[in-house]
């Protein structure tokens, strides 16, 4: 079913960890919202490539232990592959959509009903593996 929706309304009106607003048979979107101190879970999809816009909060993009800082605006594209992890580090939730191509979560519920929050989320004050030794620069900083 083809969507067409304001995906900044959409994500920013959202409370759910993580909500499956349409999938298709090559691509889905979602839109996510992180508590402060939360994080998405360090993660790798084998064979998925994810694209993240950011439409609230503050935090830090950890793309194969390379950290940089994501906020309202920013588009991140993580390649197949890629050890990942987006930690909020702002004062209200980080709100964002993206972007799955294949698919990677259960389609979206009939109309009317929305899903669970992710039972996985986790409050991230420890770093994560990558923290230790991750270089770190602003979004704009060289790659």
């Amino acid at each position: 079913m083809p969507f067409n929706e304001d995906i900044v309304a959409r994500a920013t009106k959202n409370t759910l960890f993580r909500e499956v607003l349409s999938t298709g048979p090559h691509s889905q979107v979602v839109v996510m919202s992180i508590p402060p101190g939360g994080d998405i879970g360090e993660e790798v999809h084998p064979d998925v490539d994810q694209v993240l816009v950011f439409v609230e909060g503050e935090g830090a993009a950890i793309l194969d232990c390379a950290r940089n800082i994501v906020g309202p605006g920013r588009l991140v594209h993580v390649p197949a592959g890629t050890r990942h992890n987006f930690v909020h580090t702002g004062a209200t939730d980080m709100r964002l959509s993206t972007v799955y191509a294949p698919p990677e979560h259960a389609p979206a519920p009939s109309p009317g009903r929305r899903p669970p929050p992710h039972q996985s989320l986790r409050t991230c004050p420890r770093p994560t593996t990558c923290d230790r030794d991750a270089p770190r620069r602003d979004a704009g900083g060289p790659a």
